[in-house]
């Protein structure tokens, strides 16, 4: 089942053309509130609750020309 998707949905998401629309996650980590914390190598940082598929962009990495961002730490206070 999915949960959510980090980019647009699209039947042809799943080639290396379309990553850049489609997203590909690579860094993910749940923080003490439950939510997941998702590094999108092409879109940035979101957030994403799990119960409801909501998400939030952190980060926009094409806003601030982030390149390739592939994986993050969460500290035990969740910052």
């Amino acid at each position: 089942e999915t949960l959510a998707r980090t980019g647009i949905d699209d039947p042809e998401c799943g080639s290396l053309q379309k990553e850049p629309t489609c997203g590909r996650p690579l860094g993910m980590r749940f923080l003490p509130s439950g939510d997941l914390l998702v590094t999108d190598a092409y879109l940035g940082l979101l957030r994403i609750n799990p119960k409801t598929g909501a998400k939030v962009v952190v980060v926009d990495s094409q806003k601030h020309k982030i390149t390739f961002m592939n994986d993050l730490d969460v500290t035990p206070d969740g910052r």
